[in-house]
Formats: structure tokens, C-alpha cells, sequence
């Protein structure tokens, strides 16, 4: 459970965005009682507490062009090894919640 859902297993999407430009996403995975809302993430090795709004809008930006989001609502999730202390963002998870969420 991230965000207060229950997600389906999240898988990788690549292919060309909706500008025509290569697109890749790491993570979406569509909701298991809401078809209509997909969690998109992205993973990174480590992160400042500076660079977190820059790596969410740059995420929301790839996701409004991947065509298989189009007609989603959407929640935004970064996984960061060694995230930063404190963490003031919701979006934001380290290795620990990984754990924790996955029994």
C-alpha cells in the first residue's frame, strides 16, 4: 500500500510520447479498485531535499505525454535509496516503506 491504495504489480513503459519523442517511465502501476487511477514513479540512487521538486516535475511532465496515461488520474511517487533527512515531500519513499509495503 502506497498513498493509501493498493497498487497492481508496477511494470516499466517506454515507447514514444504523445510529441513524438522517446518516452520512458520506471514505474506504473494502474490501482486494484480504481481502473481509472495509475501510480508513476521513478526510482533514483539518491536525492537533496533541492532536487525533489525539480525530479516530480519533470516526472508529471514525461507522464502528461505517455499516450497510455491520457485518460488516467494520476499519483506521483519517487524511490530513493538514499533519500533525504528530513523527507518533507509525500511523494517521496526510501528503502524502508519499500520494505514495509511489500508484506
Amino acid at each position: 500500500m502506497y498513498l493509501g491504495q493498493h497498487w497492481q504489480t508496477g511494470t516499466r513503459w517506454w515507447g514514444k510520447g504523445l510529441s513524438g519523442a522517446n518516452l520512458e517511465l520506471d514505474v506504473l502501476a494502474p490501482c486494484t479498485t480504481d481502473a481509472g487511477l495509475v501510480l508513476v514513479g521513478e526510482a533514483k540512487l539518491a536525492a537533496s531535499a533541492g532536487e525533489i521538486p525539480r525530479f516530480v516535475a519533470a516526472l508529471k511532465h514525461r507522464a502528461a505525454d505517455c499516450p497510455a496515461l491520457s485518460d488516467k488520474r494520476l499519483v506521483f511517487a519517487l524511490w530513493i535509496l538514499r533519500p533525504p533527512v528530513p523527507r518533507r515531500d509525500k511523494t517521496v519513499f526510501g528503502p524502508e516503506e519499500v520494505i514495509a509495503n511489500s508484506r
